[in-house]
């Protein structure tokens, strides 16, 4: 007696193991092709399809369209707020390109078609385990962040009663540990050898090489996140006034911040005429990019252990106070802080302050007693050989290849001519 009301429904398992219900049906003369129903409606098993095909033909027969899927899945829940979070400020456009990206990947072909409430413990299990066993342990957490505000929203909705990401695994946030346990030079040493090796850097585009020098280059003595540095703009630096402005939408703490800019990448900024100073580099590239100019400037790091571009903040930090004396509310707003954010609104800290703190910074790593010969990759021995003919002892021997990848910089040429 069952079997005629299941006539037309047909159940079938995607490439990741879920199942899938389709139905077709004619009503009223006119034949409905194939549909998705657990798509559209979120169905999991036949006999529930066939109680919805009852509804769906009801609805026909009262000329109202049964497909038009009310938008009150996972899919509509994240884009709504996606949106939001993007036009209030509370994701950067970074943030909003790589949450996007992680949910178009992970939940979209999953569970997005399904309503909140119908998302089980299961399906979160199955995510994880099978479409996301190949992560970290700490990336699988972008799961817990994406769907929880979202099941925060339809519970206030009273469209589900729990929320089940917090029964996803927490992972605790790694410390990353002092530098002297990472690394067996000291913090003066490493900065000093990342300075002298960056001119000599090659990039495996050759059109590129410009353009990365400087970049790291501009990460290093300016200690800026690499995030914030990629969208610096010509029209953020005044090379009149020698600094630059990140504007608020760019930066973590939501805030605008003014930076001298070393004289090492003035001539670079004044070739761009507009847009974005560094078009062609992206965070993958500087993932990959850094590990060879570890190489490049002979950093020996500890085994298991790793220096990564983030670090340049403790350099400059480390340096200002324990080696220059300068004040920790100075050296702390020269990075751009947030979380001394407390003691920068109590304690207003002048741009001059900050302006003569990288100065004195600059100083310290520009020593032109500091011995370095770059450890050059095998590939790149011919431009070993051109450049091993030009060095000859402390500045000197670091001046001929500055002047080839910084034309016409003063820094370098006053120094030449001391």
């Amino acid at each position: 007696m069952a079997r005629p009301k299941l006539s037309g429904i047909s159940e079938e398992t995607n490439a990741r193991g879920d199942t899938q219900i389709y139905v077709t049906f004619q009503f009223n003369g006119k034949r409905y092709n194939r549909k998705n129903f657990t798509r559209m409606f979120g169905i999991e098993d036949k006999t529930e399809a066939a109680a919805k095909l009852s509804e769906i033909k009801l609805a026909i027969s009262q000329n109202k369209d049964p497909f038009s899927v009310p938008k009150d899945t996972l899919n509509d829940f994240f884009d709504a707020m996606a949106k939001e979070n993007l036009e209030i400020g509370k994701w950067r456009e970074s943030s909003h390109y790589w949450n996007t990206l992680f949910y178009n990947k992970y939940l979209r072909p999953t569970i997005g078609h399904k309503k909140p409430s119908k998302i089980t413990k299961d399906d979160l299990k199955r995510i994880l385990t099978n479409d996301m066993k190949h992560l970290t342990e700490e990336t699988k957490q972008q799961l817990r962040k994406i769907l929880s505000p979202i099941f925060k929203e339809a519970i206030e909705q009273r469209l589900m009663f729990e929320d089940l990401s917090l029964y996803l695994p927490v992972v605790p946030r790694t410390i990353k540990e002092d530098l002297e346990v990472r690394s067996l030079d000291d913090v003066g040493v490493l900065v000093k050898k990342f300075y002298n090796a960056i001119p000599y850097y090659v990039a495996h585009k050759k059109h590129q090489r410009i353009e990365m020098i400087n970049f790291y280059m501009f990460v290093l003595m300016t200690a800026k996140r690499t995030g914030e540095v990629l969208k610096l703009r010509r029209e953020n630096c005044y090379l009149e006034e020698r600094f630059c402005i990140s504007i608020k939408n760019t930066t973590k703490t939501k805030k605008s911040f003014k930076f001298p800019i070393p004289e090492e990448v003035v001539p670079f900024i004044e070739s761009v005429k507009s847009g974005y100073l560094f078009p062609t580099i992206s965070k993958s590239t500087v993932g990959k990019t850094w590990e060879v100019l570890l190489r490049l400037a002979k950093i020996r790091v500890v085994a298991d252990k790793r220096i990564t571009p983030h670090d340049t903040r403790r350099f400059i930090l480390n340096i200002m106070i324990d080696e220059l004396g300068i004040k920790e509310s100075v050296a702390d707003t020269c990075i751009d802080h947030s979380q001394t954010g407390v003691i920068r609104h109590y304690r207003n800290v002048k741009y001059k302050d900050i302006e003569e703190a990288f100065f004195k910074y600059w100083g310290y790593i520009r020593d032109p007693d500091f011995e370095f010969e770059p450890l050059f990759e095998k590939k790149h021995r011919k431009t070993r050989a051109e450049t091993k003919a030009l060095l000859e002892t402390g500045w000197e021997r670091y001046v001929p290849i500055a002047e080839r990848v910084f034309p016409d910089n003063p820094h370098y040429r006053i120094k030449k001519e001391e």
